[in-house]
Parts: C-alpha cells; sequence; structure tokens
C-alpha cells in the first residue's frame, strides 16, 4: 500500500499493481526521466486533482479491482495502444478526468475503452501527427466531452458505437481535424446529445447524430461515406 493523497507519487520506472493493495495520490508520475508504463491488474488506485503522467495505462485479467480517476488530466504521451481495458472484475469511477493523448509524433497511436461511463477525451494534433484510432468492435463507448484539436487524426472503430455529450472538433485554415473509420464505407456511428462546435474537418465514413442538426462548418470537406451533419456554419440565433 502507498497513500500521499496531498502529494505525489513518483515512480523511477514501469508502475505495476498486481496485487490486492491501495494506492492513493494527489498526482501519479511514471518514469522520472521519460514517461513509462502504468499497469493496473489488481487493488485499487485512487488519484486527485494532480492527475497522472504515464507513457500509456493498460489492465487486463480478472482480480477484483477498482480505479478512481480523479479530476485531473490523465497525460498518455506515448506511441502504440496508449489506452488498454480489459478483462473483468473492475470497478472504474471517472468522476471529472480528462484522458489526454498527446503524442504528436507520426507513430499511430490507439486507445480502446470498456463500455461505460468515462469522462473527457482529447486528442491533441499537430501537422504529420500519425493516426489515433478510438475505440473497439462492438462496444459502446460513452463519453461526457470529446476534443480533437487542429490536426487531429482520429479513426473511429467502424463497429463500436461512440455516444458523447459534447463533440469540439474546431481546426484551423491548413489544420484541418481528420476523422475517419477503421473500414471504408462502413460508417463509424457517433450519437452527440448536446453540442457540436466542429469547423475545419476532413471527415470520411462517419455518422453523425443526435435527434438534431450537427453542423461540421462551412470550411469543412465531405471526403466521402459520411451521412448526417451539414457541411455548413450553424444558423444565427433567433433574435
Amino acid at each position: 500500500d502507498a497513500s500521499a493523497t496531498n502529494a505525489t507519487i513518483r515512480a523511477g520506472t514501469a508502475f505495476t499493481m498486481s496485487g490486492a493493495g491501495t494506492v492513493s495520490a494527489y498526482r501519479l508520475e511514471v518514469g522520472t526521466v521519460t514517461p513509462s508504463a502504468l499497469t493496473w491488474n489488481a487493488g485499487t488506485l485512487t488519484v486527485g486533482a494532480g492527475g497522472v503522467s504515464a507513457k500509456n495505462f493498460s489492465s487486463a485479467g480478472t482480480a477484483t479491482r477498482a480505479l478512481n480517476m480523479g479530476s485531473g488530466i490523465w497525460d498518455m504521451s506515448g506511441t502504440g495502444n496508449v489506452w488498454s481495458l480489459g478483462g473483468s472484475g473492475y470497478t472504474i469511477d471517472a468522476q471529472t478526468s480528462t484522458i489526454d493523448i498527446t503524442d504528436t509524433s507520426a507513430t499511430a497511436k490507439s486507445a480502446t475503452f470498456t463500455a461505460q461511463a468515462w469522462n473527457n477525451l482529447r486528442v491533441r494534433g499537430a501537422s504529420g501527427a500519425g493516426a489515433v484510432t478510438l475505440g473497439s468492435s462492438g462496444i459502446t463507448h460513452t463519453f461526457n466531452q470529446v476534443t480533437l484539436d487542429p490536426n487531429a487524426n482520429v479513426v473511429f472503430h467502424s463497429t463500436g458505437t461512440f455516444g458523447m455529450s459534447g463533440l469540439i472538433c474546431a481546426g484551423t485554415s491548413g489544420n484541418l481535424v481528420t476523422l475517419t473509420a477503421t473500414t471504408a464505407n462502413n460508417h463509424a456511428p457517433i450519437t452527440v446529445s448536446s453540442n457540436v462546435v466542429a469547423d475545419y474537418m476532413s471527415i470520411k465514413d462517419s455518422a453523425l447524430s443526435g435527434g438534431r442538426t450537427d453542423y461540421a462548418g462551412s470550411h469543412s470537406t465531405d471526403v466521402a461515406g459520411n451521412t448526417g451533419g451539414l457541411l455548413s456554419d450553424p444558423p444565427p440565433p433567433p433574435t
């Protein structure tokens, strides 16, 4: 067990929870020189407002375990599978946390989630950034808000479903947000229940819905295979 509720726990190299212990910290930093892997296969992990800094996060197996994510940012700065959650026996409270996929190199990234309520997800972007594949087959992915930065290159899993309260895909001129699906001509269904803020996007094989009109912005490009959403700006509010 380790408790530093009002302080930071720093692990010099990879940090692995494999026994029925408890770790509580205001902030968890994995890797003192460069970020390393955070593995949670057992026990209770509670993080406060300071969040987490790690190369990636993974969890597997059948051990009883609990994760309390707090109100901070979970900075995942690696490549490859930066967020991998599987197995059984887990209980997760996403609280008001944000999972932030921050690597903007040309190397591909992916993140797989379980069918439960997550809070916020952010994907960073830069010129030439590698694709970030989100989701898994047959899983209903539920988020509070998803934010895709300018030049973010995001691939939604075609046979998963994605629900969110808010979606922010606000690119800029010359810095488009790219949305595609894992399988061409197989729509990745995306349901936004409340708010879409979008423009300067390149969209392919996506299906936007939510019981209202979604406006993807007049500077966006409909590449092919899309349903739902208008490539125009929203009308002005009534006067």
